[in-house]
């Protein structure tokens, strides 16, 4: 009877470890998840201003950031004349200016 009684408790922690692990995972590690670019915020001369990332605004700066660090799937960083860097899609993956695009 001792032995199935420590299986369950040995079985009941590892039950409530992976519920603590998931929830580390979950609220602390969700931020690496790769994000995607989903809109273009453009001025009236149609020049990208921001991006929205996965729900959330980003000025250009701030995504360029977040793709140097890896963080949003499908673009890569390039060095442009003397606006500094630039975003530019990976060969085979949407283009930006073919994104939906709003004017803010």
């Amino acid at each position: 009877m001792e032995f199935v009684k420590k299986s369950f408790e040995s079985e009941k922690k590892y039950t409530i470890m992976s519920i603590v692990e998931f929830c580390f995972y979950y609220y602390f590690l969700k931020g690496d998840v790769s994000m995607k670019i989903q809109k273009r915020g453009v001025s009236v001369k149609r020049h990208t201003q921001e991006l929205k990332i996965s729900g959330k605004w980003y000025t250009r700066k701030q995504a360029v950031k977040l793709a140097r660090q890896g963080k949003i799937e499908g673009v890569t960083v390039v060095r442009g004349g003397r606006d500094g860097f630039h975003l530019r899609s990976l060969p085979g993956k949407k283009q930006i200016y073919d994104l939906e695009t709003v004017v803010s």
